[in-house]
């Protein structure tokens, strides 16, 4: 009879367990891509200003633009700090092209 109770009880801790996980996915918030709509980058990472599309380099699958020669190099310095001043911003910057090799 002792085997039984606790083969009881095992099963309706099982079966509470499996209930609250579903409630609580139920309820959970749906995660969002991202809260704010991303424009195209308009601002050079580093200095804010402007962007010049022949002044880029490639990041991460991202083509990233500046406004001047003197702003890759540091960019190269520290790329993820100067791809979440973007982000902030809301700006997102273009799909690198794909080269065939």
């Amino acid at each position: 009879m002792r085997k039984y109770a606790i083969i009881v009880v095992v099963l309706a801790v099982m079966f509470t367990m499996v209930t609250l996980s579903q409630a609580a996915e139920k309820t959970a918030a749906p995660v969002a891509k991202s809260a704010v709509k991303m424009e195209p980058q308009s601002t050079c990472p580093v200095s804010g200003d402007p962007i010049n599309k022949e002044v880029y380099t490639d990041y991460q699958g991202k083509r990233v633009y500046f406004c001047c020669q003197a702003c890759p190099p540091e960019f190269a310095k520290n790329p993820d700090k100067y791809m979440k001043v973007l982000a902030d911003k809301g700006q997102e910057p273009e799909a690198a092209p794909v080269t065939k090799k």
